[in-house]
């Protein structure tokens, strides 16, 4: 399957909700909730609001904005369990592309210690405890 630009479909689902197994509704309704919650708005809107890259700049306007509700739900009820679903599924002979999920949930997980840290255990954005232990439990 390609994209209509003639690019290869990515290794992985880039959607939180189809990666993660959670529903589409639940998953978008949290991050706009995120969202809402630290005044970010939607313009011209192209991706899907629980794309992985949108997620990323909800973090990145989380950590700038020291929004501890927020960055204290985002590794961990989301980012690391994308990174554990995801890591099976790349290709062995893909090292680069493993080495960038590697680091990223490398970040993801330093990030949510040092919240932890800060702010005592997480508080999450939706309605599902996302972060119960069992998500956090794939091999590294």
């Amino acid at each position: 399957m390609a994209f209509p630009a003639g690019v290869p479909a990515p290794a992985t689902a880039l959607l939180l909700h189809a990666a993660l197994l959670r529903s589409s509704d639940e998953t978008r309704t949290g991050m706009l909730r995120a969202m809402s919650h630290m005044g970010m708005t939607f313009g011209d809107q192209v991706l899907a609001p629980d794309h992985l890259a949108i997620a990323c700049e909800v973090a990145a306007v989380a950590l700038a904005q020291k929004e501890p509700v927020v960055m204290g739900s985002l590794p961990d009820g989301y980012l690391i369990p994308w990174c554990g679903t995801v890591r099976p599924q790349l290709d062995d002979d893909d090292t680069r592309l493993r080495r960038v999920v590697e680091q990223f949930l490398s970040d993801c997980e330093r990030t949510s210690e040092v919240i932890s840290e800060r702010t005592g255990p997480p508080m999450h954005i939706s309605k599902t405890n996302a972060c119960s232990a069992q998500n956090r439990q794939f091999s590294r």
